[in-house]
């Protein structure tokens, strides 16, 4: 398992693992019953930003992750943790914090 590695716009930077989480993200949305279109205004990103994250198209942001850790069930917040590489949600908020500074927040 590795972590996973914030690019200088604060995206996940994956590799190999893209494709696992992107299933991943289709499976939250779907869990919690939602289209696209409502699953996008939830997250306050766009149904094709929706779309391409669950194709493996596009990263997602490290704070856009967080959120998706937030509104998972428990089960799929460990699979999405295990494809992270993240061993903890410390490790996790420290990730974030790193993915803030790149904004300027």
């Amino acid at each position: 398992m590795r972590s996973f590695r914030v690019d200088t716009v604060g995206r996940l930077q994956m590799g190999r693992d893209n494709d696992e989480f992107a299933v991943l993200v289709r499976a939250v949305r779907e869990a919690l019953g939602m289209s696209r279109a409502d699953f996008a205004r939830l997250a306050g990103v766009s149904g094709a930003t929706i779309t391409k994250w669950e194709q493996g198209e596009r990263g997602m942001h490290a704070l856009n992750a967080g959120w998706l850790l937030s509104v998972a069930s428990p089960e799929l917040r460990v699979r999405i943790m295990r494809v992270l590489g993240i061993k903890n949600v410390v490790q996790f908020a420290e990730g974030l914090l790193k993915a803030a500074r790149k904004l300027g927040m």
